[in-house]
């Protein structure tokens, strides 16, 4: 039969601390942090205000616009106006002065009313009376004249208008003849005096 031994004594226990033991390893470095938002855009600045629009340059006025003749018995009236000199009153005999020019082919100016507008200056006319004449025809009167106006010794008018003596003439002296102041038949021209004249027509032209 074998024998076994039992079990020595406990050793004493060691004095001091033991060595120190290796430095642990160094650990991974860390992971980068991810970037930052970006900062959100500054708000734009307010637009300038506008420049004020420089003033307009005014318009110029438009012209006004020419009166338009008065209508009498479905036919437009037109005026004619000529100032007439001594010189041409006296010598309207042999030089009648056109008042009205002459309207053309198939057509014949009638008077509808004369004026004459006289003006004295220091010497009255003498002699009878003028008129007014188509084409310069003594014997083509186109209205009823003057009534001797020249001769008085203050400015005065004298005019033709409704009641008036009716005048008659050929159509043949009437058609395409201008309208001029002269002296009718058996009528004495003006002498002699100093005043001047300027005589207005009121005139239809119609159609033959």
């Amino acid at each position: 039969m074998a024998i076994v031994p039992g079990a020595g004594p406990t050793g004493p226990t060691g004095s001091g601390a033991g060595p120190t033991g290796p430095r642990g390893a160094t650990g991974h470095t860390g992971a980068t942090g991810a970037t930052g938002a970006t900062g959100a855009t500054g708000a734009t600045g307010a637009t300038g205000a506008t420049g004020a629009t420089g003033a307009t340059s005014p318009t110029g006025s438009t012209g006004a616009t020419g009166a338009t003749g008065a209508t009498g018995g479905g036919a437009t009236l037109s005026t004619a106006t000529v100032p007439l000199t001594s010189s041409q009153i006296i010598n309207a005999s042999a030089s009648p002065v056109t008042i009205v020019a002459a309207p053309g082919a198939g057509k014949v100016i009638v008077v509808v009313n004369s004026v004459y507008e006289y003006t004295f200056v220091t010497t009255p006319y003498t002699g009878d009376s003028a008129a007014l004449l188509y084409g310069g025809d003594p014997t083509a009167d186109a209205d009823v004249g003057d009534d001797g106006v020249c001769k008085l010794s203050a400015s005065s008018l004298a005019y033709s208008g409704s009641g008036t003596a009716q005048i008659q003439v050929a159509t043949t002296a009437a058609a395409d003849a201008a309208i001029t102041y002269g002296i009718p038949t058996g009528k004495t021209p003006y002498a002699d005096g100093d005043g001047t004249l300027k005589v207005t027509v009121y005139y239809a032209t119609l159609t033959l």
